[in-house]
C-alpha cells in the first residue's frame, strides 16, 4: 500500500474514532468549546482553513404578481402602495328563497393591523363582483378589468381607530337578495364582493382578519335580516365561511438601482449573484455568513412587525425567478447584534451547492409569514450602491486538502 493510501485510510479511521466517541459520551447541557470539544483534539491533519469574503457580483429587484390568499386582508392606501380586497360569502350556504325581502345585511369586518397614518381617513366602497374567481389564483392583474361593476353597493369611512376594531358597513339589500335566489346567472350573481379604497383614502392601510384565520370570532361576517313576501315573518342569519383574498399594487414602481427591495402585498423579490470562482470545487464550507445593510430612509416597517426576518432561497433556474427551494428559518436573515442595519444570514448550505453546480444564485422574499399578509417594505444597499462599504458582501471560511 503507498504512502497516500495508508495516509487516506488514517485520516478515515480518525473520522470513524471521532464519530464513535460523539455518540458514546454522554450529553451534557454545556456549550462545546475550544476546550471540552472532542473534534478539536482530534489530530486532523493535511486540511487547510481559509477565509475570504466575496462581493456580490450582480443584484436585481422585480415585482411579481402572485395570489396572496393570507390570514389577514388589506384595504386602502399609502405611501403609492394600494390595496383592495374580495369576500366571497360561501353560495352554498344560502337558503335558496327566491321570494323573500331583504330588510337589511351588514358587513363586519375587523381590524388588526394598520399602517402609515393612523389618525387619517380609511374610506372604501362595496362593488359587486360579476364573475367567479378563486383565492388561489386572484391577483393584481386580474382585477382590473370586468372583475367588479362601477355601482357602489356600500360604503364606509371614518377616521382609523384602535389597532384591534369591528368596522360594519351596510350593503346594498337587492344584492344579497340575490344571494338567496336559485339560480345564477350575468344578472344575479353570488360572486361576493370587492372592497375598493374611496379618494379619501390616501396616507392608512388596514390589515382585517381574513376567513382562514384562527380566530373565528373576528372572521368576516354577513348578518342578513329577510321578511317573507307577505311581510309576516322575519329572521335573522348569520354567515362567516367564505373565500377571501387582496391584491396590491405600487406607483411609481421600484426602481432605484443602488437598491435591492423586498416588499410584501405586492410582491417585490431580489436576486444576488456572487462568484464562486474563486474557491476550489472540492472545498468543504465551514461557514458563510451573508451581509446586507438595509436603508432606513426608504425602509417601511410597521410596529406590528415582531421580528425583522428575510428568507433567502436557493434559485433552480437561470430564467424563471419562482423556481427556488423551500423556505428554511435556520438560514433567515435579522439584524446582526451589535450593528444598526445589518443582517445577518447563514447560507452555508447553499454556497456548498453553488459550489458542487449549478450556480443560480440567491432569491430574496419576505418570509412566508409576512409576505402574504403586510405591505412592509425592506430596502437593502444593491451591488451598485454608490458606497462599496454597504454592498452585499459573503463571509466564507472553507476546509481544502493538502499534501
Amino acid at each position: 500500500m503507498g504512502d497516500f493510501n495508508r495516509q487516506m485510510w488514517r485520516e478515515i479511521a480518525t473520522g470513524l474514532l471521532a464519530t464513535a466517541l460523539a455518540i458514546t459520551v454522554p450529553a451534557c447541557s454545556d456549550e462545546p468549546t475550544e476546550a471540552n470539544s472532542l473534534v478539536a483534539t482530534l489530530p486532523l491533519t493535511n486540511f487547510q482553513v481559509k477565509d475570504t469574503t466575496v462581493q456580490a457580483l450582480s443584484g436585481r429587484s422585480f415585482q411579481q404578481y402572485i395570489a396572496m390568499n393570507g390570514n389577514v386582508n388589506l384595504i386602502g392606501r399609502n405611501g403609492g402602495f394600494v390595496a383592495t380586497s374580495a369576500v366571497e360569502f360561501n353560495p352554498a350556504n344560502f337558503p335558496e328563497r327566491d321570494t323573500i325581502n331583504v330588510v337589511s345585511a351588514k358587513l363586519t369586518l375587523h381590524a388588526v393591523t394598520w399602517y402609515g397614518n393612523s389618525n387619517s381617513t380609511l374610506g372604501f366602497a362595496a362593488h359587486r363582483i360579476t364573475r367567479s374567481w378563486s383565492s388561489n389564483t386572484l391577483t393584481w392583474d386580474s382585477v382590473q378589468t370586468g372583475f367588479y361593476e362601477d355601482a357602489v353597493r356600500g360604503s364606509f369611512s371614518a377616521t382609523a381607530g384602535t389597532d384591534t376594531q369591528a368596522i360594519v358597513l351596510d350593503l346594498d339589500t337587492a344584492m344579497v337578495r340575490e344571494w338567496f335566489r336559485t339560480n345564477t346567472s350575468t344578472t344575479t350573481t353570488k360572486y361576493g364582493v370587492a372592497l375598493i379604497p374611496t379618494p379619501e383614502t390616501q396616507s392608512i392601510i388596514r390589515g382585517f382578519v381574513a376567513f382562514g384565520s384562527d380566530s373565528t370570532s373576528y372572521l368576516p361576517t354577513l348578518v342578513v335580516i329577510a321578511v317573507n313576501s307577505a311581510g309576516t315573518t322575519r329572521d335573522t342569519s348569520t354567515f362567516n365561511t367564505g373565500v377571501d383574498s387582496f391584491v396590491g399594487n405600487i406607483a411609481p414602481s421600484l426602481s432605484d438601482p443602488g437598491l435591492l427591495y423586498l416588499q410584501s402585498g405586492i410582491v417585490y423579490r431580489s436576486t444576488l449573484h456572487f462568484d464562486m470562482s474563486g474557491i476550489p470545487r472540492g472545498a468543504i464550507i465551514n461557514s458563510a455568513e451573508l451581509l446586507l445593510e438595509r436603508d432606513p430612509v426608504t425602509s417601511r416597517l410597521s410596529k406590528f412587525v415582531a421580528d425583522t426576518v428575510v428568507a433567502p432561497h436557493l434559485l433552480q433556474s437561470a430564467t424563471d425567478s419562482t423556481s427556488f427551494d423551500t423556505e428554511d428559518g435556520t438560514s433567515f436573515g435579522r439584524r446582526k447584534s451589535g450593528t444598526a442595519y445589518t443582517f445577518s444570514f447563514n447560507i452555508r448550505r447553499h454556497v456548498q451547492s453553488w459550489l458542487r453546480g449549478p450556480n443560480y444564485g440567491l432569491l430574496l422574499r419576505t418570509t412566508s409569514s409576512s409576505e402574504f399578509s403586510t405591505p412592509d417594505l425592506y430596502t437593502f444597499f444593491s451591488p451598485a450602491a454608490a458606497n462599496a462599504a454597504v454592498r452585499p458582501r459573503l463571509k466564507i471560511v472553507y476546509s481544502i486538502k493538502g499534501y
